[in-house]
């Protein structure tokens, strides 16, 4: 990803600086022009891709806090002396449900960033 973000800047500020100098500009001031102009976007796409790396972070927790309440409510419902079959499907019930309100938080907090994103390029 940092390479593809990388090739992107590149690509970006290269087209910026001819587009300036293709104006009469000269060297340094095509440069910082250039820079100004494409400044927001990299700071845009910088803070995208941290909280895309957050967010698969916390994918990744959220999937092994699972595993760990599956385990830890089937031990649960098999002590209160429920059969396996009763013991997994009331704990998957569990787990699912807080899945969902996981998965629902996640997706408001892509739309926060998406927003976010909109009004800062506009």
């Amino acid at each position: 990803m940092l390479v593809g973000l990388g090739l992107d800047y590149d690509i970006f500020l290269m087209d910026s600086v001819m587009e300036h100098r293709n104006m009469g500009k000269g060297g340094k001031a095509a440069v910082i022009e250039a820079l100004d102009q494409v400044l927001l976007l990299l700071i845009l796409l910088l803070l995208v891709l941290v909280f895309v790396l957050l967010l698969f972070v916390f994918v990744f927790v959220l999937m092994l806090l699972i595993i760990i309440l599956i385990i830890d409510s089937v031990m649960e419902h098999r002590n209160m002396g429920k059969g396996g079959k009763a013991a997994v499907i009331e704990a998957l019930d569990q787990v699912i449900t807080l899945f969902i309100l996981f998965l629902f938080v996640f997706v408001l907090a892509l739309l926060v960033l998406f927003v976010f994103v909109f009004l800062l390029v506009l």
